[in-house]
C-alpha cells in the first residue's frame, strides 16, 4: 500500500514539473519572437496612420478658386436669350487673394467672355472680345467704336489659367475696368506685350439665370 502511494506522488510530481517546463518554454519562444507581440500592434498603427494621412489631406485640399463668386467653372448661364457654357477661365489674384475671374465660352472662331468677381459682388460682365489700340498702362478713357468708356479699376494681378478656352497670357498683368453709358462696361488686360479686351454689358444677379454643370439649377 504505502509503495503505491509512493509512485503515485512520484508520478504526480513528474507531471507537474513537465507542465511548468512547457510553459516556461513557451514563454521564453514568445520573448524570442517578438513579432507575434506586435502583429495587432503594427495593424492599429497601420489603421491609424492610414486614418491620419487622409485627414490631411482633406485638411490640405485647396478650396475652390471661384468660391464665393456668382458663378463657377463648368455652369451653364442663360441672358438675353443667351446660353453660355463656362469652358474655362483666367483667375486674377491681388496679393494671393482671389479677386475675379474672366471666364470663357469658346463658340467656333469667337470666344465670349463673362467676368464674374469675389463677394459680395453679385453682378457679372456680358462680354465679347473687341480689339483696341492701347499703351502699356491702361488709359483714363478708352474708346471703343463709338463709345467712351471711363477707367473704374485698375490692379496688378497674377493669373491662374484653368478649363479650356482661356488665353495665355503673362502670368503678371495689369487688370483694368471701364464703365460707359448706361451698362457699357469693358475689361483689358495689358502685359506681357500683349493688349486683350472684352467690352459687353453689365448684368445684375437677377438679370441672368445660373446653372450647375450639366444644365441643372445651381442653389
Amino acid at each position: 500500500m504505502f509503495t503505491i502511494v509512493a509512485v503515485t506522488a512520484i508520478l504526480a510530481a513528474t507531471a507537474g514539473y513537465l507542465a511548468a517546463r512547457s510553459r516556461t518554454s513557451r514563454g521564453s519562444n514568445d520573448a524570442k519572437d517578438p513579432s507575434k507581440n506586435k502583429t495587432k500592434t503594427n495593424t492599429k498603427n497601420t489603421k491609424s496612420s492610414a486614418a491620419g494621412d487622409a485627414g490631411g489631406a482633406a485638411e490640405k485640399a485647396a478650396p475652390s478658386p471661384f468660391e464665393g463668386m456668382p458663378l463657377g467653372l463648368g455652369d451653364v448661364v442663360l441672358a438675353d436669350a443667351e446660353e453660355r457654357w463656362l469652358a474655362g477661365a483666367l483667375v486674377a489674384r491681388e496679393n494671393r487673394r482671389v479677386v475675379a475671374a474672366l471666364f470663357f465660352s469658346p463658340e467656333g472662331a469667337s470666344t465670349p467672355a463673362i467676368a464674374a468677381f469675389a463677394s459680395p459682388r453679385r453682378d457679372i460682365y456680358w462680354m465679347s472680345p473687341v480689339e483696341v489700340v492701347a499703351p502699356a498702362e491702361p488709359p483714363a478713357t478708352l474708346e471703343i467704336g463709338e463709345a467712351m468708356l471711363t477707367r473704374r479699376g485698375r490692379i496688378p494681378v497674377s493669373l491662374e489659367r484653368v478649363g479650356q478656352g482661356a488665353p495665355h497670357v503673362a502670368e503678371t498683368l495689369l487688370w483694368a475696368t471701364y464703365e460707359g453709358g448706361g451698362r457699357d462696361v469693358a475689361v483689358l488686360l495689358v502685359g506681357g506685350g500683349k493688349v486683350l479686351a472684352w467690352r459687353g454689358s453689365r448684368l445684375d444677379e437677377g438679370d441672368y439665370d445660373r446653372l450647375g454643370a450639366g444644365g441643372s439649377a445651381a442653389d
